[in-house]
């Protein structure tokens, strides 16, 4: 027998390193004292809880206590059940229902601790269902009306008619007017005389119409403007759209998909790259419906993407990927074309052509009625329109964005500098269109800046950088002085988008401070919060805003 393999099997008589328990280990093998494994019973630390289980004697505890407890919510007062770990303001009440109000006004019916806001309102959808139920059946009930009408032939089917401006139909004449001079973009440097308006009745596209609105998601009608050349202003009013090529070359192909575009503007439809040299514009009630909204290029959307999701139109608001609202629709029988315009182009010189004096101001009041003997009238309505639509995307409520005069502003030395900045940047290939932002300023400033021109000396507002600070949004401009607003042309040049302190880097000629929830990728497209220029002479101050 070798001794060098006998040993001990004898009980370790020693305790271990937790000072109760003994080792029970074989005193012959090798073994330590220094931890315990003997299972025991315990007590979480802090809430002093039993566990359910045992732990080894030296085990330290790194598990959460599970046991269940009751708090009382801090923002509603019901009991809430808890795992003992876990924090008391990250628990989420389960009464339901909560009873607080949704923002639409209903009760809400989530879960107490749950956001409001979460998932779709129940009542809102119910109401919504009834409204779309009566929407669908009156729509029904006139397209059987129609089938009459058709079949007994008790009104011409087809008809363009003229719409005198005067009489009975003065009313009507004037609203299509003023649909399209008010909805006229500077940018598109298009200043129309309406020559004459024509009315189409047309009782098959009227059924298909109703027929479409039976089936819609949603139950949005609205006038468009759509431009096309003469055919199709023939085809368009005789036999309704047609469809594009779904399969066209990659340059043809649209932004939004094969479908029929329309615009808000007028000045948008009315380009030469839609009219062809028709002088004509249709203004269509079409069927918006439910809106998908898109703020990006997407070339694969249909007809079967759009209803497959619960949606009637596609929507591109401006300031995303395109510089003017832009919708689109699938089914040609979502539009119906209600007006033939007519137009002629006349390019109205800015208002320092029919001033004699170096400077002067204009009021312009609203009026329902458009002189086009009076030039002042258009510019005045151009800056009304760019302050409601840039208010409509701001924190404005209506009555705070109610206008009641404008200034336009003659000042033709001011004129002449902006004019050859412009003529620079051009030669320079540096980008030479104009924006239209609006400066906040104290009342009192006013007269001074109207004849000087803002200055960088007495600039104050540098949180962004040096120089003469504008906004595209007349909310945020409000914010500073005492309700003074300008709105002024100005050339921004080559843009540095940037929301830092850092002033314009050299080689660019202005600064752009994005927000709105816009994406930098919208690039030059993009409305900035904040414009940022140093030189003068890229800025014409052109209209003082009343309110």
């Amino acid at each position: 027998m070798n001794i060098k393999n006998l040993y001990c099997s004898y009980p370790c008589e020693k305790i271990n390193s937790c000072g109760k328990h003994q080792c029970d280990n074989e005193c012959g093998k090798p073994h330590g004292h220094d931890s315990c494994p003997q299972k025991i019973p315990y007590r979480f630390p802090g809430c002093n809880h039993p566990s359910p289980k045992k732990k080894k004697c030296t085990e330290p505890i790194t598990w959460k206590c599970t046991y269940t407890v009751y708090i009382t919510g801090a923002n509603c007062g019901h009991p809430i059940k808890k795992q003992c770990y876990e924090k008391d303001n990250e628990v989420k009440c389960p009464v339901k229902p909560c009873g607080r109000k949704r923002k639409c006004g209903h009760l809400c019916r989530n879960a107490c601790g749950e956001d409001c806001e979460k998932g779709d309102c129940k009542n809102c959808n119910d109401i919504h269902k009834e409204k779309m139920k009566k929407f669908h059946e009156d729509a029904k009930k006139r397209v059987k009306d129609l089938e009459d009408k058709i079949s007994k032939k008790v009104v011409p089917t087809f008809s363009v008619d003229p719409l005198p401006r005067s009489g009975p139909t003065v009313a009507e004449y004037q609203q299509v007017d003023d649909l399209v001079v008010k909805f006229v973009q500077a940018m598109h440097n298009w200043f129309p005389k309406v020559t004459k308006i024509e009315k189409v009745t047309n009782l098959v596209l009227e059924k298909k119409f109703e027929e479409a609105k039976s089936k819609a998601f949603g139950d949005h009608i609205a006038l468009k403007f759509h431009g096309t050349d003469d055919n199709g202003v023939k085809g368009i009013t005789k036999d309704g759209f047609r469809m594009p090529d779904p399969n066209p070359p990659p340059s043809k192909r649209g932004m939004y998909g094969q479908g029929i575009y329309f615009a808000t503007d007028s000045s948008k439809s009315a380009q030469a790259i839609y009219t062809k040299g028709s002088q004509k514009l249709l203004l269509c009630q079409v069927v918006l419906g439910k809106s998908k909204t898109v703020n990006q290029p997407d070339y694969t959307l249909s007809k079967q993407k759009l209803r497959s999701h619960g949606y009637d139109s596609v929507y591109a608001p401006r300031g995303s990927a395109v510089k003017n609202d832009e919708f689109v629709i699938f089914d040609p029988d979502q539009a119906l074309p209600q007006y033939i315009i007519h137009f002629s182009d006349s390019t109205i010189p800015f208002p320092s052509a029919y001033t004699p004096q170096p400077f002067a101001v204009t009021k312009m009041k609203a009026s329902r009625t458009i002189d086009f003997t009076k030039p002042f009238e258009l510019f005045a309505n151009i800056a009304e329109c760019h302050f409601r639509r840039m208010a409509a995307r701001s924190s404005l409520s209506p009555q705070q964005a109610t206008i009641s005069s404008i200034d336009i502003v003659t000042n033709k030395n001011l004129e002449t500098k902006f004019e050859a900045t412009k003529t620079k940047f051009k030669s320079q290939g540096i980008p030479h269109q104009e924006i239209l932002a609006y400066h906040g300023t104290n009342k009192v400033n006013i007269p001074n800046i109207l004849q000087t021109n803002l200055q960088l000396r007495y600039a104050q507002r540098q949180a962004y950088g040096r120089g003469n600070y504008f906004s595209e949004f007349p909310d945020i401009s409000l914010g500073y002085g005492d309700g003074g607003l300008l709105l002024c042309r100005i050339l921004p040049g080559k843009e540095f988008a940037d929301a830092g302190r850092c002033n314009i880097p050299v080689g660019y000629n202005s600064k752009k401070v994005l927000g709105r929830q816009q994406s930098s990728s919208a690039g030059a497209n993009a409305s900035g919060d904040m414009i940022i220029i140093e030189n003068s002479d890229q800025i014409l101050p052109f209209f003082v805003i009343h309110r």
